[in-house]
């Protein structure tokens, strides 16, 4: 038990899994299966702990799947693994480039909500999260690549009202996915 432990962690079990293959064929066969789909998007998270969560966030909020895109760092990392809680075994997921994940987007004519901490922004409140939206995060020390800034994106922001000028990304990330949780139940009831 000593030679497999992570960390200074003593729970006293062991678990095998197996490494989910989620191929983009699968991935879009689940996401077609949604009829309102919601996905979260991340690029060049470098911290397998923030991806963790950020997949926890999104599995919590009752997200359909994450797509990472330009990825650093593999979903299964036993970090990644245990900040998501074992998420990461759940919600279908697809990494690629982003050009890719970006035309795949359009082309399904999904609204992509990119996450910006400055620039011509709305508030993340004024979005509207009940059509099939894509809402995009970047890593905290690069933000988003360009291709997430064009006309056919929402610019969304959150306000930032002491000294700092960002969240970190699974905060933020948890903001926005409680958002667009929050529109979509106003519409059910």
């Amino acid at each position: 038990m000593q030679k497999i432990l992570f960390g200074d962690r003593e729970e006293g079990f062991v678990a095998v899994a197996e490494e989910p293959v989620w191929s983009f064929d699968v991935f879009e066969e689940k996401i077609r299966a949604t009829p309102n789909p919601l996905l979260a998007v991340v690029e060049k998270i470098g911290n397998p702990g923030n991806l963790g969560a950020v997949f926890r966030s999104a599995d919590a909020a009752g997200f359909d799947g994450v797509m990472i895109a330009d990825s650093y760092v593999d979903p299964f990392h036993s970090n990644a693994i245990r900040s998501s809680m074992g998420t990461v075994f759940h919600i279908p997921v697809v990494s690629e480039s982003s050009p890719l994940l970006y035309r795949w987007l359009k082309e399904r004519n999904f609204q992509i909500a990119a996450a910006w901490c400055s620039g011509e922004t709305v508030p993340y409140t004024a979005v509207d999260f009940c059509r099939p939206t894509a809402i995009v995060l970047g890593s905290e020390a690069e933000g988003l690549s360009d291709i997430w800034s064009g006309e056919d994106t929402t610019s969304v922001t959150l306000p930032m009202m002491g000294i700092t000028d960002s969240l970190n990304v699974s905060v933020a990330a948890g903001i926005l996915f409680y958002e667009a949780r929050r529109q979509r139940s106003l519409l059910s009831s």
